[in-house]
């Protein structure tokens, strides 16, 4: 459905206004999960994105500051990005401590500013190869994780057929003001019913 640019907005502020705590968590908050999602006052952040953002930032700036960090030798930037994707797949991943994964989450963010420095500026051939390679280990890994995310939640105690998992309780009950409140604003508005566009971007 085509919506208005106006209400676009203001059902996107609607959606932050309720569901900005947890937006960026991407797992559930229960025991099981608690080493995986950091909190900071009310809001909860996913810390393997964190710290992969944060590896991001840190390379492009240094880049941005020292363009000579880009010369390094192929045969290292070959290495390093070798060894953190190896290490980053589902089955090896699971089994490194959560320091670690850190570690590998801030390693491959870092990897990307260089692939693309690379590809524009220095070495175009292997900044091909290294966005390439991290673009199809990124769609490999996803389908590998899947039986790990399944499993992760076996037999806990919490999942009841018809019920919300605890860990969600808070974000359904958010989401559920979040369309009180959207689905009252497009009565007010006299726009045709839909379903209003949460989690889409405008």
């Amino acid at each position: 459905m085509n919506w208005p640019v106006s209400l676009r907005f203001r059902l996107k502020w609607l959606w932050w206004k309720h569901c900005w705590r947890f937006h960026w968590a991407h797992k559930p908050w229960c025991p099981r999960y608690a080493g995986d999602v950091l909190r900071l006052g009310s809001l909860r952040l996913c810390r393997s994105c964190l710290a992969a953002y944060t590896g991001m930032a840190v390379a492009a700036a240094a880049i941005l500051l020292r363009p000579q960090a880009l010369r390094l030798n192929a045969g290292i930037y070959a290495a390093w990005l070798a060894a953190t994707l190896a290490l980053s797949a589902p089955p090896l991943y699971a089994r490194v401590p959560r320091l670690g994964r850190d570690a590998l989450r801030c390693s491959a963010g870092a990897l990307v500013p260089f692939a693309v420095g690379l590809l524009i500026a220095v070495h175009p051939g292997l900044g091909a190869a290294a966005v390439a390679g991290m673009a199809l280990a990124w769609h490999a890994f996803r389908r590998l994780r899947e039986p790990n995310r399944r499993a992760a939640c076996a037999g806990c105690p919490d999942l009841v057929e018809g019920r919300v998992c605890p860990g969600y309780a808070e974000q359904a009950a958010q989401i559920r003001r979040y369309e009180a409140e959207a689905s009252a604003l497009i009565a007010a508005l006299g726009v045709p019913p839909g379903i209003p566009p949460a989690s889409r971007k405008v």
